[in-house]
Parts: structure tokens; C-alpha cells; sequence
């Protein structure tokens, strides 16, 4: 899953999180080219990553089997700043800025803690998220 970046940001282009194993995203220019990769990182998340397998099961397809990736990404999104904001399998959600510096950690609270499946932005910056539906004025 990719998504454009706004031209308001630093660098316009493309995101793509990678939602398997160790969390990272890159950024691409317009013209696809590699702009960097940022492994994600921080201690709120350091016990979860630190719980990934290493290893993955061998696929054997004569018996039909395939590895089951947990995700480690759940959702993310642009905001029309070109933020990218990323909400982990753990109820907890980072922002980056157009460099792919962290400039903020987020817990979400709706009726608990909230770990998006699907984050939306609107015109006016408010987030939408689900399960729930809600809506969150992130500016």
C-alpha cells in the first residue's frame, strides 16, 4: 500500500509502509526513485519488535501451507500536511514529517485505546478512524 504524498510537504512523492515483520517506510520522489528508508524505532514499541520472530516457517506448497505474517502495521496515512502517521498492532500510533523524523507519539482514545484499522484525513485535518468510526481533531 503506497500513498501519495501532498506537494505542501518537504519532498512530494510516494510513502510505502511496510506492514510485515520489522517496521520501516520509504519514500520515493515523483519519479519513483528511492528518497530514504526509516527503520521505525522507539521504546514504546521496543517489547513488541522485540517479540518478532526471527525465522519464518518454511513455505512447503505441495501441502498447501503458507507462513502466517502477523502485522506490525495496522494502518496508515498521509494528513494533508504530508505527515505520515502509522498506528502499530500495539494501541499506539507514530507521526513523521515529510524527512521521516518521529515528531510525535499518539495514543488514541475513544471508548479505550484505540489501534486503527483504517486511518482517513479530511480537508480540515480531523481524522477518521475504524473499528468505531470515530473521529479525532488531530491539528
Amino acid at each position: 500500500m503506497c500513498f501519495e504524498s501532498p506537494s505542501s510537504g518537504s519532498l512530494p512523492g510516494t510513502i510505502e509502509p511496510i506492514f510485515t515483520g520489522e517496521p520501516v517506510f520509504r519514500k520515493y520522489d515523483s519519479g519513483g526513485r528511492l528518497v530514504f528508508e526509516r527503520q521505525i524505532q522507539g521504546r514504546e514499541i521496543d517489547s513488541f519488535v522485540g517479540r518478532l520472530p526471527n525465522m519464518w516457517p518454511k513455505r512447503i506448497p505441495e501441502n498447501g501451507e503458507i507462513p502466517f505474517l502477523t502485522p506490525t502495521i495496522r494502518a496508515a496515512a498521509v494528513d494533508t500536511s504530508g505527515h505520515l502517521w502509522v498506528s502499530f498492532a500495539e494501541p499506539l500510533t507514530y507521526v513523521f514529517d515529510g524527512d521521516g523524523d518521529k515528531i510525535r507519539v499518539v495514543h488514541l482514545r475513544a471508548a479505550g485505546l484505540v489501534s486503527p484499522n483504517h486511518m482517513s484525513f479530511d480537508e480540515k485535518g480531523r481524522m477518521l478512524v475504524t473499528p468505531g468510526l470515530v473521529v479525532f481533531d488531530v491539528k
